[in-house]
């Protein structure tokens, strides 16, 4: 009896005796060197239950294509070689074959193109040791700048002089078709008598194209679409970190709104509901503005996974980025159409989106502790799902890191009212370590905020209104000071309080705005714009 009818008997044996194999299932055998069946088990029920004669000619076994099958030529017929890849058994196997087969591809390495959905597999979980992929980062940052910006370069990087000049051209037309008197506002004045009369007339689309509410192509973002887009194209312009988050943002508003949103666990329950993707530093890279379910299509992916695709499609292409999200985002599609890309990700899952994959429940990882954990591992694509005992289960699916190797970490027991250490897989350290992108942003927003006060003041029985006091002027940038353009001084007719030694100057400089003096005693003007 040769090795091959060895194997084969062996392996049948094993099965129920009744069992009778079919061709199709016999040459699976065969050709695989073990043996034994691999992951992707013929299941079909016709296939099963076919059978040819053995002297057909004309027929010949069905293999998948997209296996690749380590045999020797000499041990198959000459027909069945067109069937059949062929590949050198010296070199090893892909653990992963589904992704190993997509990442190698250099094709789209470094591009940014729309997500196309791959076909749908069969997923099959395994609790097998978790080989983890290549992930070293091959993009890299720019070295810093030899001297930190100034606020107000930040700003010009964000809001270029394109914005800044549709603005004040739509500003210009919005006002003259209201009152027909033209605004004349420039990009050179912000003065504080005209706040009221620029914030009224204050605009960023013309309203002519604007298409009704109600019809096809209607946009509730129409008259910022200009002023979103150009933030977009700017801030994709600022080179990505390594480790990337996705998130939910609200930006603080109460008045009528039709998309106003409430999400009760954030610092500003009601407002404007943002979806951004931002780095670990809190730096947004890309951000989309949600105004409704009609705003997110659905897909077959989900909504919540549509919005992390179309966030992640300015990620370059298999550079192993890496993208973190909550359970609203994480999907097993989600995560292997990612990884189909070579960005890797990882996120909170829910347990009802996890396609099958049998890892223990809550109760068998209570009794065995706090700290306890399960993992399976998706055997074509490679994706890891570890969940993770503390107070309560958490599972958490990743394409790049998994349980191992674990770490203890400090968790506060209510019984004994003190902290203890508790077992802690990998992933769970790597998720709470560069989640918080977003959050940060939104802590560092919060610091800056700029509060905008009402006109209105409140009306108080048989008292005067009281007078707005008069606000400082302040002092321009450094960069502006000190840059040696266009300072000159010019004659005022009132005098005012030099910035300087404070006392009464006629003379203000033509760029900075600031009374200075210039006489023959002192020259504030000289030291004003001298470092």
């Amino acid at each position: 009896m040769s090795k091959r009818e060895e194997r084969l008997f062996r392996s049948q044996t094993t099965r129920n005796a009744n069992h009778i194999f079919s061709r199709d299932e016999a040459v699976q055998y065969i050709l695989e060197p073990d043996g034994e069946l691999s992951d992707l088990e013929i299941e079909d029920d016709e296939d099963l239950d076919h059978e040819e004669d053995d002297n057909d000619p004309d027929w010949n076994p069905p293999v998948d294509p997209s296996l690749e099958y380590n045999v020797d030529e000499d041990d198959l017929p000459l027909s069945s070689l067109t069937h059949v890849h062929i590949v050198n058994r010296s070199a090893s196997p892909p653990p992963y074959p589904l992704v190993a087969s997509v990442i190698s591809d250099p094709s789209t390495s470094g591009t940014a193109t729309p997500f196309q959905s791959s076909s749908s597999r069969e997923f099959r979980w395994r609790k097998q040791n978790f080989e983890s992929p290549d992930v070293t980062w091959k993009s890299s940052l720019p070295p810093p700048p030899p001297e930190i910006p100034t606020p107000i370069e930040y700003f010009k990087q964000m809001f270029d002089d394109d914005m800044v000049e549709r603005i004040l051209f739509q500003s210009n037309l919005y006002e003259m078709q209201k009152e027909g008197v033209q605004l004349k506002v420039t990009n050179k004045e912000m003065g504080q008598d005209r706040l009221k009369t620029l914030r009224r007339f204050f605009h960023a689309n013309d309203n002519h194209p604007a298409v009704p509410k109600g019809q096809d192509g209607y946009d509730s973002l129409f008259k910022l679409r200009p002023v979103i887009d150009g933030l977009q194209a700017n801030l994709t312009k600022i080179p990505a970190e390594e480790r990337q988050s996705i998130d939910e943002q609200m930006v603080p508003f109460k008045g009528k709104l039709r998309f106003k949103q409430y999400l009760k666990d954030k610092p500003h329950s009601w407002g404007i509901k943002i979806f951004s993707r931002a780095g670990a530093s809190g730096i947004i890279y890309d951000f989309e503005v949600y105004t409704g379910k009609a705003s997110v299509p659905v897909t077959e992916l989900g909504q919540g996974a549509e919005v992390g695709l179309r966030l992640a499609e300015e990620i370059p292409r298999n550079k192993n980025f890496k993208l973190f999200f909550d359970n609203y985002y994480t999907s097993i599609p989600l995560i292997r159409e990612l990884l189909l890309h070579g960005i890797h990700s990882a996120g909170t899952v829910r347990t009802n989106r996890l396609k099958g994959c049998n890892i223990e429940a809550d109760d068998l990882l209570k009794e065995k502790g706090r700290g306890s954990f399960d993992y399976r591992v998706e055997t074509n694509s490679g994706i890891v799902v570890t969940k993770w005992f503390d107070n309560k289960s958490v599972c958490i699916a990743s394409s790049f890191v998994g349980a191992e190797p674990s770490d203890n970490c400090k968790r506060w027991d209510r019984t004994s009212k003190k902290y203890v250490h508790v077992l802690r897989p990998l992933c769970i350290a790597e998720y709470n370590k560069f989640m918080g992108g977003v959050d940060l942003s939104d802590m560092l927003i919060e610091l800056y905020r700029i509060d905008i006060p009402s006109w209105k003041t409140p009306q108080r029985p048989n008292c005067s209104t009281p007078k707005r006091p008069k606000l400082a002027k302040p002092k321009p940038y450094n960069s502006v000071c000190y840059d040696g353009i266009q300072h000159w001084p010019e004659a005022v007719a009132d005098k005012k309080r030099c910035r300087l030694c404070s006392a009464y100057a006629r003379i203000q400089c033509f760029k900075c705005h600031v009374s200075l003096c210039l006489v023959k005693n002192r020259n504030c003007f000289k030291i004003f714009h001298t470092q």
